[in-house]
């Protein structure tokens, strides 16, 4: 086998099959790589500094990446040396952390020019560290939350882009004047700012967010597992990844295309490898069950019977399918997966009305929402702390129009159906933007979320 990922420990998990294809329990081996550095990138950045702080000095911040012969970040701890002329270094050496170090530079009497030599285990690279090379001025801050920096914020100003590092901070570069700071994160509201960046100096404009769902979802993981292979479960799958996704969840799926034959055993042991806080598996196919919805659980599991539970109100109430209930289920994935977890079937493919059903886009984007309301409220979210939103998309003439998609600004997407009905169940209170869009056409509204009721909207 041939490894080529990134520096550092790792630990690799092999099985093996014998003649009669019986897999191993699989075995740990644990290994180190450790590549030379093949090649250094500086970058500096004049810091924000006014002129009764920084008097004549300019202070400049150097932001140095090793990396190997494949692009890759270098080790951790590895020796960097610094050397500068003319101008004063904080360090003269640093320890790499995922390849990177940071350091600053001072230009003394308003000197314009220095020459900085960076070396690192024999390779070496020298960089002429020019500030007119910069004629815009640096707009730097910090974006974060509760007071914890935000990595991979994507900030952006008029048309420079940044994504903030490790320790939340973006730099951008730009004319001086009134700007609009637009900073978006999955798991978080949109924020613009504004700010006015001052002549002949830079701004530093640190940046709050506001989590959605009060942070419900982050960095919580949840697996979802399309069972049989059909494209329509896969793609309702791929649907209630994306939800959870937007919401801040790291989530994923057991297998990414139809032809993808991954056994049941090989699937529950990437699940539970991952040891994720919820576990949807998803299939509309049991040849036992029939026409409606029922969502099935290990029988021993009271807290997945829970779960179960609330998954199939959803479908049932909101998705108009017959109820069957829920019932025990003792398939392999149910059994040893080890998580909060249900068998969710809402319904059969064989059924010809089902499976014309499932045949609208917009049928499939809706069963994925529901079930991640599910999700949601098992989780701990209360519809009676939020607000919904129930609507009706109509031509001039008063006919329902399908095929709409409908935008929430907490970034919910649904589609109209043939009715040309929405509904979006979990909503915070206060104002909210809509986008209404079609074949090119757009209409926004803005609308007031009440607590604990439907807010109904026509357009």
């Amino acid at each position: 086998a041939t490894f080529r990922g990134e520096n550092g420990k790792h630990i690799a998990s092999v099985s093996a099959r014998n003649i009669n294809g019986n897999i191993t329990q699989p075995s740990a081996i644990e290994f180190f790589v450790d590549n030379p550095p093949e090649d250094i990138y500086i970058h500096f950045y004049p810091t924000a500094l006014p002129p009764r702080i920084g008097g004549k000095n300019i202070p400049i911040s150097l932001r140095i990446d090793v990396v190997d012969r494949q692009g890759n970040p270098v080790a951790d701890n590895k020796l960097v040396e610094f050397k500068a002329s003319p101008g004063k270094l904080t360090f003269d050496s640093c320890y790499t952390k995922r390849g990177r170090v940071n350091n600053s530079l001072i230009l003394e009497e308003e000197k314009k020019t220095a020459y900085l030599s960076v070396k690192c285990e024999g390779f070496e690279t020298k960089k002429e560290i020019n500030i007119k090379a910069t004629e815009k001025l640096l707009l730097t801050g910090i974006v974060h939350y509760n007071s914890r920096p935000v990595n991979g914020a994507i900030v952006e100003v008029e048309k420079s882009t940044f994504i903030t590092d490790e320790n939340g901070r973006y730099y951008l570069f730009t004319e001086p004047g009134e700007k609009t700071l637009t900073v978006r994160k999955r798991g978080f509201y949109q924020v613009k700012k504004k700010c006015n960046v001052p002549d002949k100096t830079g701004m530093n404009s640190d940046i709050a967010l506001k989590p959605l769902y009060n942070g419900l979802l982050l960095d919580k993981k949840i697996i979802v597992d399309p069972q049989d292979i059909s494209y329509i479960t896969l793609d309702v799958a791929r649907h209630i990844k994306d939800f959870l996704y937007v919401f801040g969840a790291d989530s994923f799926l057991t297998r990414n295309g139809v032809y993808e034959k991954v056994g049941e055993v090989e699937r529950t042991r990437f699940i539970v490898s991952q040891s994720p806080e919820r576990l949807i598996c998803l299939s509309h196919y049991n040849k036992y069950q029939k026409d409606g919805s029922r969502c099935y659980y290990y029988y021993t599991d009271t807290e997945s019977q829970k779960f179960a539970k609330i998954v199939q109100k959803y479908i049932v109430k909101y998705g108009k399918r017959s109820d069957l209930g829920v019932s025990e289920c003792s398939s392999y994935m149910i059994i040893h997966s080890h998580c909060k977890r249900t068998l969710v079937v809402p319904g059969n493919l064989s059924e010809d009305k089902f499976r014309e059903k499932l045949e609208s886009y917009a049928y499939r984007i809706k069963e994925a929402y529901l079930i991640f309301c599910g999700i949601l409220e098992d989780m701990g979210l209360r519809q009676e702390k939020m607000g919904s939103l129930m609507g009706k998309v109509t031509d001039k003439e008063g006919r329902p129009l399908s095929n709409v998609s409908v935008l929430v600004s907490n970034g919910q997407r649904l589609i109209t159906e043939e009715d040309g009905e929405i509904r979006f169940i979990y909503l915070d209170i206060g104002k909210t933007s809509l986008v209404f869009s079609k074949e090119g056409k757009r209409v926004e509204r803005e609308i007031t979320i009440k607590r604990g009721k439907a807010t109904y909207t026509e357009i």
